[in-house]
């Protein structure tokens, strides 16, 4: 998930990444989480060894996910003097 890696779209004015390593996860309660954003984006989330949906009280090994988010700053503000 690099510029290299998909060159058929523009690169991003801002990107954010983040990865999580576990040997060992286990949810005790469902996870909530939301992002509200607009303009030109882009998210992408993978995960090894862990559904989308991990079931309560269960064990899960050698857990890995990475997030990625990207975005287009709009043209005016690009434009604008700092």
């Amino acid at each position: 998930m690099s510029e290299d890696s998909r060159p058929d779209r523009p690169p991003a004015d801002l990107e954010i990444v983040g990865r999580l390593r576990a040997a060992e996860a286990r949810w005790q309660r469902k996870a909530h989480s939301e992002t509200s954003t607009t303009g030109d984006l882009e998210t992408e989330e993978l995960r090894n060894h862990e559904p989308e949906e991990p079931d309560r009280g269960q064990t899960y090994r050698n857990v890995r996910r990475m997030w990625q988010f990207r975005a287009r700053l709009a043209d005016a503000f690009r434009r604008q003097p700092s």
